[in-house]
């Protein structure tokens, strides 16, 4: 067997013939939207966070009350994006 037979086994084949190229370009295609998709909702979910905090802090008058919804909110937070992240799978 020459050296040019061995290292080009499937040299007969077309590149559209070859099975795994496909599968590689669907996987890239796939990581590419995937992350386009995160940092569309990772951006909304911002802006939307951002609209509320200002509606909220138009409608609470005193400092006292700001403080102790300010709390809340961040308690759920906490809580509630560590589950989020988890099921959305980030």
């Amino acid at each position: 067997m020459f050296m040019t037979q061995a290292v080009f086994k499937d040299a007969d084949r077309e590149p559209w013939q070859d099975p795994t190229r496909h599968n590689r370009m669907a996987s890239l295609v796939g990581e590419l939207l995937i992350a386009t998709a995160r940092v569309l909702i990772a951006e909304s979910a911002h802006a939307a966070v951002l609209k509320a905090g200002a509606r909220l802090d138009r409608k609470i008058g005193s400092r006292t009350a700001k403080v102790v919804a300010g709390m809340l909110l961040g308690l759920a937070a906490f809580i509630l994006i560590p589950v989020f992240t988890g099921l959305v799978g980030l």
